[in-house]
C-alpha cells in the first residue's frame, strides 16, 4: 500500500466490497476515477486478491457463541426435574439425557460471556447438581 488513502479504502472494501466507487471517493475525499484507478492498482500489485461472498447463515452463526454443559446429578435427582428448573434459560438449545458418569448434556447458544455464566453458576448453586462443566465451542468443522 502506498498510503492513508489506499488503507481507507481497503477497510472500506472489507466492510463492503460492493461499495460504489463514488461513495468510497466521497469518504475518501477523492474523485471517482482516482478511487477506480487506485482499486485496479491494488488488484494489480496483488494487494487485493478477491472478494468474498457473506451468506446469511454465515453471519447469524458468527454472531452466536456456543458450547454444551455437562452435568452430573446428586444421587437420587431425576433430570426431568432439574430441566424444569431450567426452562427459564434462553440459551439451551438442546437437552440429552446420557449413559455413563455424567447425567445430562445441554447443547447451549449464547450471545455473550455472562450469559453463559449465568447458567454455570445457577447450576453450581442448584440443589441437585453434583458437578458441572462448560465446554465453550472454538471451533465447528464443518
Amino acid at each position: 500500500m502506498k498510503d492513508d488513502v489506499d488503507r481507507q479504502i481497503i477497510e472500506i472494501l472489507k466492510i463492503n466490497a460492493r461499495e460504489r466507487f463514488s461513495d468510497i471517493a466521497r469518504r475518501v475525499n477523492r474523485s471517482r476515477t482516482a478511487v477506480e484507478k487506485r482499486i485496479e492498482r491494488l488488484e494489480a500489485d496483488g494487494i487485493i486478491q478477491g472478494y468474498n461472498v457473506v451468506l446469511s447463515s454465515d453471519t447469524e452463526r458468527s454472531e452466536k457463541l456456543g458450547g454444551f454443559v455437562i452435568i452430573t446429578h446428586v444421587d437420587g435427582a431425576q433430570c426431568e426435574n432439574l430441566l424444569n428448573d431450567l426452562s427459564v434459560f434462553g440459551i439451551i438449545k438442546r437437552r440429552c439425557s446420557v449413559y455413563g458418569e455424567m447425567d445430562l448434556v445441554l447443547e447451549i447458544e449464547y450471545n455473550t460471556l455472562e450469559e453463559m455464566m449465568e447458567l454455570k453458576y445457577y447450576l453450581m448453586e442448584h440443589a441437585n447438581v453434583k458437578s458441572v462443566s462448560i465446554l465453550p465451542v472454538i471451533k465447528e468443522w464443518v
